[in-house]
């Protein structure tokens, strides 16, 4: 199956500059969805039995002390691009996605001397009864459904230092099966790209390759004599 990672064009230059993929601390993403890293209510409550009720903020505290431990980097699992991602990950509609492959991301951290576990994100209705939606997943891997059009892939690692993001040095020729940059973007933004890999990873070494949403529908017409057998051929069959 493959795997996307969306970004706008800075990212990417630092991506290829430092040779480096940047893991957020888990904490980071909480400012976007508070729910992040946490599960259903009465498994944090099973998690959490040393906390009394009222203690709420203390366990609370405690809990985001424990993810502040780790970084995550995401991507999006799908055989094909998305458009959603494409408006949601790119800025200004100027952005890149960098097509791979879970066994491909593996291998590129293969000297990096960090530890990364892969999963896939679990998506559950917090709202329902624990015994509705209680997930095996570990938190960091789980998220509520509001999230599943994300169909979200994830790589972990434990940081050097806790809520601070990390760079982990990757074998780009590794992580990267194609580029792709964004529909409708100028050629200018196309070239700027394709002169990015070629002068980081070597002239051609990997396809940069226009969106297929900016494609236009082909229409195909028969050729003249093909429609002039088949007229032919329907004559025959009225005689």
């Amino acid at each position: 199956m493959r795997i996307w990672r969306y970004m706008d064009l800075a990212k990417f230059v630092s991506l290829l500059s430092t040779r480096a993929l940047y893991f957020p601390s888990v904490t980071e993403l909480i400012r976007v969805d508070p729910f992040e890293g946490y599960f259903h209510p009465e498994n944090m409550k099973a998690s959490y039995f040393q906390f009394d009720k009222g203690q709420e903020v203390e366990a609370k505290r405690f809990h985001e002390a424990q993810l502040s431990k780790f970084g995550v980097s995401c991507w999006h699992l799908a055989e094909h691009e998305s458009a959603a991602m494409w408006k949601l990950y790119s800025l200004s509609d100027q952005g890149v996605a960098i097509e791979s492959t879970v066994p491909q991301v593996m291998d590129s951290f293969g000297k990096s001397g960090k530890r990364v576990k892969p999963g896939d994100v679990d998506y559950i209705n917090f709202d329902r009864d624990a015994d509705d939606t209680a997930s095996t997943a570990e938190p960091i891997f789980t998220k509520r459904k509001s999230y599943e059009h994300e169909k979200e892939y994830r790589f972990l690692i434990k940081l050097s230092n806790p809520g601070e993001g990390e760079l982990v040095s990757c074998d780009l020729e590794a992580l990267i099966a194609q580029v792709h940059v964004s529909p409708h973007v100028p050629s200018y933004f196309y070239d700027a790209v394709k002169s990015l890999v070629d002068t980081y990873l070597g002239e051609d070494s990997k396809p940069v390759l226009h969106s297929k949403l900016r494609d236009e529908p082909k229409l195909e017409l028969f050729p003249r004599e093909l429609k002039e057998w088949m007229a032919s051929q329907a004559d025959r069959e009225r005689e």
